[in-house]
């Protein structure tokens, strides 16, 4: 979690709640990958200075449908939210704190389920807690407990 001041007060801290890589709707995706490669394809035999465009738009395409969804859930597995009376802190493998006077009052962005993201904006744009588990609760006692003591 890093290191605090001996008066800073930890509010809340957690971490993503883990579920499946590919969420249900990551399947559309595939569409990129499968028209790159019929696109590879094409070029290969019609029009071959076409092919390495082509196979950008393939690579480029499975990365997306693939890739991203792999990178986030490694990322996320090593992650650790903590909300402080003073800060918020990110810890990836490497730590990041944003001041409590530096972002604004959370939001969040929940499903039927209450799981959600949380989302701080700041001036070093927003920052975001993935996938928290009952996340308005969440929200409702940082907003609380940030109103009660000045930043």
């Amino acid at each position: 979690m890093g290191t605090l001041s001996p008066d800073e007060v930890v509010v809340w801290s957690g971490a993503p709640r883990r579920g499946p890589i590919f969420e249900p709707g990551s399947a559309k995706l595939l569409a990129i990958p499968g028209v790159g490669v019929v696109l590879v394809v094409l070029a290969y035999f019609f029009s071959p200075d076409m092919f390495w465009p082509c196979m950008v738009i393939a690579l480029w395409g499975l990365f997306e449908a693939v890739g991203l969804p792999l990178v986030r859930a490694f990322t996320l597995r090593r992650t650790v939210y903590t909300v402080t009376d003073r800060r918020l802190l990110v810890s990836t493998g490497r730590q990041r704190s944003f001041a409590r006077a530096d972002v604004g009052e959370p939001t969040v962005t929940a499903g039927a389920d209450g799981r959600g993201d949380l989302f701080f904006f700041g001036v070093e744009g927003p920052v975001r807690f993935r996938n928290i588990e009952g996340a308005q609760r969440v929200r409702d006692l940082i907003a609380a407990s940030w109103v009660d003591r000045p930043a």
